[in-house]
């Protein structure tokens, strides 16, 4: 029994190590290892199971906690793992099946009653969600979660002031605890205490550190233009963006905090960056259009515009604008490497060769970003200028 069990600990800690390292093929195979080393234990599938959710592979997970409950069927993290990965995966029925089976074992389980109060919620069942929260709360007064999905559910049905004392609860319960922090200032900010709400917006960011995520940035700026600080708004839009290119509503928060600041043609190019996120393609050409005739001169518009038309499968479009952008900023690498990606599609390769050499010209680091077979091809083929 001890040699089993030191197989599956040493094969655990090297699926784990290969996960943390993210060759997660080789990190699944070691976690197979580990279950079969011991064929009736289920804490092996359990953690293959918190891998393949943490990669994103919901369906996958759900599978894997529902072999861990073949073998147990009495393992309820395995079972509130589960309905958790059905709900990320979509599949809210099949969740609330899952929660609600292992609650038929431990009625009171607090992790059991919040899991099945969030898929309640998202099925639009918000009284029966509160409730579920309320049971929670009950069996596990110490603990902040309960209180904080209440408030979120509170705040759904137009109950500020009740969602609102709920978050205050989970704050005093948990200090520092971001989302909650967060929750509150946004529900302050609902009653319109802006001053008050600004002040638990930046407790929330100081609680949530380097790692904030998009959310809680773009919440957090909408905050600060309400109370006139565009240049914090401005400054939470960019690191939310970095976190995620495809936030729309950064891109409309940036929008916004450039237009306080009277620069209208950045605006209109986060604008158009909110709508191509979006798929609304036109409605982005239009603002990249506007941006363009509100600063003829400004090489990013005419690069956003290009950006838009790539998108919209109009190359030829696409490359005279990437051309004008190089005309009034040939020094930026960026638009030599854009406009050559651009002639790759094209099929024209001679001419994107030629610009990916000229961007390595300006930059060399950027060499080492390039495909092997480009720079290979950067390197062999003569600048014609």
């Amino acid at each position: 029994m001890a040699d089993i069990a030191r197989k599956v600990e040493v094969a655990l800690k090297k699926a784990w190590t290969l996960f943390e390292a993210r060759q997660i093929d080789a990190a699944l195979r070691a976690f197979d290892e580990a279950a079969a080393a011991d064929p009736e234990g289920d804490a092996a599938l359990v953690e293959k199971g918190v891998a393949l959710f943490r990669a994103g592979r919901y369906e996958d997970a759900a599978a894997t906690f529902r072999d861990a409950l073949a073998r147990n069927p009495r393992n309820i993290t395995a079972r509130a793992n589960a309905g958790k990965a059905l709900a990320r995966a979509g599949r809210l029925a099949e969740a609330l099946a899952a929660y609600e089976e292992a609650l038929t074992i431990e009625p009171d389980h607090a992790t059991l009653l919040v899991g099945s109060g969030a898929v309640l919620h998202e099925m639009g069942r918000t009284d029966e969600a509160i409730a579920r929260f309320e049971r929670a709360a009950a069996a596990r007064p110490r603990e902040a979660e309960p209180w904080l999905r209440r408030a979120i559910a509170l705040e759904a049905k137009g109950d500020l002031a009740g969602a609102l004392a709920s978050a205050e609860r989970a704050c005093e319960l948990r200090p520092g605890y971001a989302e909650a922090l967060m929750r509150r200032a946004v529900l302050l900010r609902a009653l319109g205490r802006a001053k008050e709400a600004w002040r638990h917006a930046f407790d929330a960011l100081r609680a949530a550190g380097a790692e904030a995520p998009h959310e809680t940035l773009v919440r957090a700026g909408e905050i600060a233009l309400d109370v006139g600080r565009a240049g914090d708004a401005l400054a939470l839009a960019e690191k939310a963006i970095a976190r995620d290119q495809d936030c729309a509503s950064a891109w409309r928060l940036k929008a916004a905090a450039l237009a306080r600041a009277q620069n209208a043609a950045g605006a209109a190019i986060a604008e158009a960056m909110a709508h191509m996120v979006e798929g609304a393609l036109d409605a982005a050409l239009a603002a990249a259009d506007r941006a363009c005739a509100l600063d003829p001169r400004h090489a990013p518009a005419w690069c956003n515009r290009a950006v838009v038309l790539e998108r919209m499968g109009r190359l030829d479009d696409a490359a005279a604008s990437y051309e004008r952008a190089i005309e009034l900023d040939p020094g930026a690498p960026v638009l030599w490497h854009n406009k050559g990606n651009l002639l790759l599609r094209a099929g024209r390769r001679e001419e994107a060769i030629r610009c990916f050499r000229r961007e390595v010209k300006l930059d060399h680091r950027r060499w080492f970003d390039l495909p092997p077979e480009l720079r290979a091809a950067v390197d062999s083929t003569p600048e014609k200028t």
